[in-house]
């Protein structure tokens, strides 16, 4: 057996059983072995060797393997570094030594697009969907992250909710740390736009059903380790008091009006 069935026979095996809690082990020392044989391609980059289609095609499969791993674990970091990996033979080899695209390619590029919207990493997220030809960008995958990134600019934070469960649990995974994301970009404005709240506007607001989790997002807005905390919020009288750990601290009157204009956006949405 050369080396090029060796690692088509170890895929199959990988691929002969879903990963589970059970298995997980296993499959993580299935792969580690596939990266380590991938490793030993011959004309791989960086080599000279003139470019063998096959092992290309291996690797590529072996790297979507990785990423789907990492999805199961929930390894943000692992994900993002065997997308790297992987984006040469998306967009790179496919030009020029790749016969024909991954039918896992635009499920993975939107995956990828929706973890850098998640982590408000907004400048590369247009980096990369820079990338992508105008058809792709109607794929349902990369519509996904462009439709969150609209309701995200419009403060329509209703309709983000119905896009969950709209592709698969690893999407939803992504699609759920919105949640966290439009909380702080709430918060953020409610520090600049009001004194006082009433506990149960607040909730409403930052979209909290107990009191219970609304101590705990107090707690963690205090201790925050952020450098551009401002405000400290304190719990009194039936109402939240923002209050600047800077009094003497001048204000500037256009951030002022850009977030009383959003903290607008999300109160007429909520109405709506």
């Amino acid at each position: 057996m050369n080396y090029l069935d060796m690692a088509r026979s170890q895929i199959s095996n990988y691929r002969s059983s879903k990963v589970t809690k059970e298995n997980l082990a296993e499959k993580t020392k299935l792969l580690k072995n596939l990266k380590i044989l991938i490793l030993s391609f011959k004309s791989l980059p960086p080599s000279n060797e003139k470019p063998i289609l096959a092992e290309f095609e291996l690797a590529r499969e072996v790297n979507e393997l990785e990423m789907e791993l990492s999805c199961i674990c929930k390894n943000e970091r692992a994900f993002e570094l065997s997308y790297l990996q992987q984006k040469p033979f998306y967009f790179d080899y496919i030009k020029t030594i790749l016969q024909k695209q991954s039918e896992k390619y635009l499920y993975y590029v939107g995956l990828y697009l929706l973890f850098l919207l998640s982590n408000n990493r907004t400048t590369d997220f247009s980096t990369e969907l820079e990338l992508l030809d105008t058809k792709d960008k109607k794929s349902k995958y990369i519509k996904v992250s462009l439709d969150i990134e609209q309701c995200i600019m419009e403060g329509n934070y209703s309709h983000m909710a119905k896009l969950k469960n709209s592709i698969d649990e690893f999407y939803n995974y992504y699609l759920n740390k919105f949640d966290d994301t439009i909380r702080y970009q709430i918060a953020r404005s409610m520090e600049k736009s009001y004194e006082n709240l009433k506990i149960k506007d607040a909730m409403e607001l930052l979209m909290i059903k107990n009191e219970g989790d609304l101590n705990e997002f107090i707690r963690q807005q205090n201790e925050s380790p952020r450098e551009d905390r401002e405000i400290i919020w304190k719990k009194e009288n039936n109402e939240i008091k923002f209050i600047p750990i800077n009094e003497n601290k001048a204000s500037i009157p256009a951030y002022r009006i850009f977030n009383d204009s959003l903290l607008l956006g999300i109160e007429t949405e909520r109405i709506v």
